[in-house]
């Protein structure tokens, strides 16, 4: 199941059709990256943290550093906020190319959007509880990718889901197979962590979430 996902992802990122959506994917999760880094730099430069303005400067120097880190582990809880920009185009044109769908169903886009924007800041803030935690490099793997795999893996399956059965089927699905979708929640974080790859990682999401619904909508749910 998670592995045949994996492996018609990789078939479905192969093939020419989705060069256009894959260079929407590139600009759009660029932009998202530069905005996004650059409002965590206004944020910090905007805050006075001491009164001595030398110390200040030393403050906001190590800050301009921690920013870049401090991007690197956020990003991934605004990728479907990006990804719900494009999600129809992309799961429309899998589902009609690769699953024989004559119109393939969708969601509403503002709706989509809001839930997206709602996901990214509840993200945001249980990332920056655990911060603390992630600046032990022992405690990453065991920490940052199983709480963002289970993040990202809920919120792009249901979201690709939903298209079919709406939220609450949706949930209710993902409930049953939870472990795969975690998985593909993995391979989802990992893809942020790659450089270039990470570009490409909303589009890498809904095309996985949607051949892993698929999947299991073949299968009878477990008791």
């Amino acid at each position: 199941m998670f592995f045949t996902s994996v492996l018609k992802t990789l078939r479905t990122l192969r093939t020419g059709y989705f060069m256009k959506m894959l260079l929407l994917s590139l600009a759009a999760t660029g932009i998202g990256y530069v905005i996004f880094f650059y409002g965590i730099v206004w944020l910090l430069g905007s805050t006075t943290f001491v009164s001595i303005s030398w110390l200040e400067w030393v403050l906001d120097w190590f800050a301009g550093i921690g920013t870049g880190i401090l991007a690197w582990f956020l990003f991934p809880a605004i990728l479907p906020l990006i990804a719900s920009l494009f999600l129809e185009q992309i799961a429309g044109s899998i589902e009609r190319r690769e699953y024989g769908m004559e119109k393939a169903p969708s969601l509403p886009f503002w709706p989509e959007v809001v839930n997206a924007l709602s996901f990214a800041a509840f993200s945001i803030f249980i990332n920056l509880l655990l911060l603390p935690f992630y600046l032990i490099p022992l405690l990453i793997p065991f920490l940052y990718y199983p709480v963002n795999a289970y993040l990202l893996g809920r919120e792009f399956f249901e979201t690709c889901a939903a298209r079919h059965v709406g939220r609450r089927e949706a949930r209710e699905i993902r409930k049953s197979y939870r472990l795969g979708v975690m998985l593909a929640g993995g391979v989802i974080v990992a893809a942020t962590n790659i450089p270039g790859v990470n570009l490409f990682a909303p589009f890498i999401g809904v095309a996985l979430m949607v051949h892993l619904y698929r999947q299991l909508a073949l299968r009878p749910r477990p008791a």
